[in-house]
């Protein structure tokens, strides 16, 4: 199963492929990596003893793993700071989803969530 290490790891490298050298800033390409590792805070009720939590967004890989999800945090991005860097975040973002799909772990993944 992909960490979340390897989920930024991902998010880095989309922002530095997609990116052109004038915006591809430190703090961007951060933020891709933390959004690419963004999907799996649906998870976090287990550090607090509250495995249901998760149950209201659709469960474990439900849908923050969407494509929506993603397409959401892109235009929110887009609308702040423009649309070559809302679609890199979108990009990132979706890419956790489908590193979950490679594995054979869970129910699968919500994409159309």
């Amino acid at each position: 199963m992909p960490s979340s290490f390897s989920h930024a790891a991902v998010g880095f490298t989309v922002a530095y492929v997609a990116l052109p050298r004038p915006k591809r800033t430190t703090g961007m390409l951060w933020a891709a990596a933390c959004c690419a590792a963004l999907p799996d805070l649906d998870n976090i009720g287990v550090l607090f003893g509250h495995p249901d939590l998760a149950d209201y967004l659709g469960g474990h890989r439900g849908f923050t793993h969407s494509f929506f999800f993603a397409a959401l945090l892109g235009l929110l991005v887009a609308y702040r700071a423009g649309a070559l860097k809302g679609v890199v975040i979108a990009a990132a973002t979706a890419s956790h989803g489908l590193l979950d799909a490679f594995t054979t772990q869970g129910p699968g993944i919500a994409f159309l969530s």
